[in-house]
């Protein structure tokens, strides 16, 4: 195909900036690529050692498909079967049972080499061994095609290298996110006119006593409501049917033509996540927001303190607007909490490599800690592979086996006792069956670090809205300069804010509980369709193992008789289990989900619908208060007037003229404090101002995120429909 890997790379992402970065990529992808599809695709690409005479020969940076030794005939090679190390023993004694011999040789791997026994040793024909295998290629970013690949192959390498890319693009957009907003360099708040002394000689004149406002209402408090998250109840167990136990036969030689079929276990990666290691974060992820939801309304009772305090300094303390003033930078200041929110998703995004916790792809600690789920996976999977492969014992007798003699398939199947046969694949279907159901917990939580980077994501917009809200509160405390009473309802708006941000919380709970029901849908119906493709093989092995069976009964009637017998009790066993299987998710563990999600929702929409009716009587009740207040306040004005009226009428020429010249100063100073607060008023806006661009910077980097994050899915999506569709055509 024309053009270098880098070109078609930045043809897919955009501009990259690092060849090293796409040279890594596309060796990395390639190495994927081989482990991942089945090795019957990719003999194309494979070589054949040439005779290797002693054992140790080294498979570093190489996939081995097949290895096969000389069976003491030169130049006639038999396959080897891969065994683990902890049998390196075994194969060289002798007198052990698992001692190969030269037509059933064996392999394993041992400090980077692979070690070859059965009949003779190693040695030069008509003993030697070779090795098919495949190297994991080294792939430059100038490179326009990988030695040895078909075209169609070097499309999925170049998809799974700009998947890795765009991770790196995503890291270096978060690296670029604007820097915390700093409003002290670049807006200089108003200096506040000092006070000047009023100069007022002694006159004769009545006294003028000061009236006070007497409040006669009390000032409302809000009582937040209480929330209590419900608990799961207990999934029950499946109650699987008895196996089949077969009639004693004897022994008639029977063919097996057809393979039995292996069951494929669906992958638990799903949309990119690995559900196992996200799901324990969920839980926690949601209790945070609770606390934060706590949080917020906690705060709202300061509010409602302030409140008051702001009332009952509106009538005596004209000074209060330069503390007011002060404060406002301190109402504006969010920078922390758009921070940590983005160091939040920056930490949720990291979890996907490896070394980090959970670590979602290649921290080998998720396949060997022994509380992982996959560890119980691999042991059902490895007791169904132990029944296929290496055996186990048993209390039957037969053939000229004994029950200390491990027993397979291929053991009975070499005894030529079906029946046993049939019994030790039904002892492998329920362990896969056990495997599944594994997998099914483990892949539960794998789509919640999605979720997790989603809801941070979606905490920083709310940040940005409640830093213009701030700005919208700077507004109305500066008014308080001239209109002090106002200030009530200025804290009113920041109390209707702090609730909006508890329901943000709430919204964020909602959303994380709403991904759960997909997601545990998607992999049931992946486990369904893994279930049907293994029924529908195993149906056709079950028709050539009938037409084997039946062979057999031709010559003898009554042992075919048994033999058919077994054979209905195994199908109405296999027949069971599924009924069983299938009752449990639709009758066990479906249910208890949606119950558990039913009833967290309705105590989510409970608590809103309680926060939303004790906002509305605290609302009620300030209303109420206000107006006594207003009354109160309009009553001691009515009543000063009087005063200062009486007053003026009792007064002579020359207490009226230095009453005037008094207030002919107060009039200068009124002059010199609408003009701060005109410049206030400037102050404010050059702060929105600030405030607001800062917010618009964030939600554009929020969405390019979130735009290169939705197309990075899209890539996924595409890479593993490209590697479906390969393996799909090979079968």
């Amino acid at each position: 195909m024309a053009g270098d890997f880098q070109t078609r790379i930045e043809d897919i992402i955009g501009s990259v900036g690092d060849t090293q970065l796409i040279t890594n990529s596309l060796t990395d992808a390639a190495s994927e690529f081989i482990n991942m599809v089945p090795a019957e695709l990719l003999w194309s690409v494979s070589t054949e050692t040439a005779d290797k005479t002693t054992n140790g020969y080294s498979v570093s940076n190489v996939k081995i498909l097949d290895v096969r030794k000389e069976n003491g005939t030169d130049g006639e090679y038999v396959s080897c079967k891969e065994v683990p190390l902890n049998y390196e023993r075994k194969v060289q004694d002798p007198n052990s049972l698992f001692y190969p011999s030269s037509q059933e040789p064996i392999f394993f791997r041992k400090a980077g080499g692979i070690y070859v026994y059965g009949g003779t040793a190693v040695g030069s024909s008509p003993n030697a061994f070779k090795v098919v295998e495949i190297s994991y290629p080294a792939v430059a970013f100038g490179d326009s095609s990988v030695a040895a690949f078909p075209d169609e192959w070097e499309y999925i390498i170049v998809l799974g290298a700009a998947i890795k890319c765009r991770m790196r693009q995503l890291a270096d957009k978060r690296g670029s996110l604007p820097s915390t907003l700093d409003l002290s360099s670049t807006i200089t708040l108003p200096s506040v006119p000092s006070v000047p002394v009023f100069s007022y000689s002694d006159a004769s004149a009545t006294n003028i006593s000061a009236q006070t406002v007497s409040i006669s209402g009390t000032a409302p408090t809000y009582t937040k409501p209480v929330f209590s998250a419900p608990s799961l109840t207990s999934i029950g167990t499946m109650t699987l049917p008895e196996v089949p136990v077969a009639s004693p036969t004897t022994a008639q030689i029977l063919t097996i033509t057809g393979t039995a079929p292996t069951y494929t276990s669906p992958t638990t990666t799903i949309s990119g996540v690995l559900w196992a290691a996200e799901y324990p974060s969920q839980a926690s992820a949601v209790t945070a927001a609770l606390a934060l939801v706590k949080a917020e309304l906690d705060e709202t009772q300061s509010l409602v303190d302030d409140m008051h305090n702001k009332i009952g300094l509106a009538s005596t303390q004209v000074g209060l607007a330069v503390a007011e003033a002060a404060e406002i930078a301190i109402q504006t200041d969010n920078s922390g909490d758009f921070g940590t929110a983005l160091d939040a998703i920056t930490t949720a995004v990291d979890k996907f490599r490896a070394g980090d916790d959970p670590g979602l792809f290649g921290n080998e600690d998720t396949y060997h800690t022994t509380d992982s789920k996959l560890i119980q996976v691999r042991d059902a999977l490895d007791l169904a592979r132990d029944a296929i492969d290496t055996g186990f014992t048993t209390d039957e007798d037969s053939g000229s086996g004994d029950d200390a003699t491990p027993k397979s398939v291929g053991y009975w199947l070499n005894d030529e006792d079906t029946e046993m046969a049939q019994a030790t694949l039904a002892t492998a279907q329920t362990e896969i069956s056990r495997a599944q159901a594994h997998i099914s917990e483990w892949s539960a939580t794998v789509q919640a670090l999605q979720a997790e980077i989603n809801g941070f994501a979606t905490e920083v917009q709310s940040r940005a809205s409640f830093t213009g809200a701030k700005g919208q509160a700077v507004q109305a405390i500066v008014s308080e300069a001239s209109a002090y009473l106002n200030a009530a309802q200025g804290y009113s708006g920041e109390l209707q804010s702090k609730i909006g941000i508890a329901q943000g919380y709430s919204s964020e709970i909602q959303s994380r509980l709403s991904l759960v029901p997909p997601k545990v849908s998607e992999y049931q119906v992946r486990m369904t369709d893994a279930l049907n493709t293994f029924n529908d093989a195993n149906i056709e092995y079950q028709a050539k193992l009938n037409k084997d069976v039946q062979d057999v009964t031709m010559s003898d009637r009554e042992e075919g008789r048994k033999l058919q017998k077994y054979q209905q009790d195994v199908s109405k066993y296999q027949a069971e289990v599924n009924k069983e299987v299938q009752r449990f998710i639709n009758e066990e563990f479906n249910v208890k989900i949606q119950e558990w999600q039913t009833e967290y929702s309705q105590r989510i929409a409970s608590y809103n619908a309680d926060m939303q009716n004790e906002l509305n009587e605290f609302n009620k009740e300030n209303i109420e208060y206000q107006a006594k207040l207003q009354s109160d306040i309009l009553d001691a004005q009515n009543a000063q007037r009087a005063a200062e009226s009486d007053a003026q009428l009792e007064t002579d020429v020359d207490k009226q003229n230095k009453l005037q010249d008094l207030q002919k100063q107060i009039q200068e100073y009124t002059i010199s404090l609408q003009r701060y607060s005109s410049e206030v008023q400037s102050y404010s806006a050059a702060i929105n101002g600030e405030v607001q661009e800062y917010a618009n910077n964030i939600q554009r980097y929020t969405s390019e995120h979130s735009l290169m994050a939705q197309e990075l899915q899209a890539l996924q999506a595409q890479y593993n429909q490209s590697i479906q569709i390969l393996i799909g055509e090979k079968k």
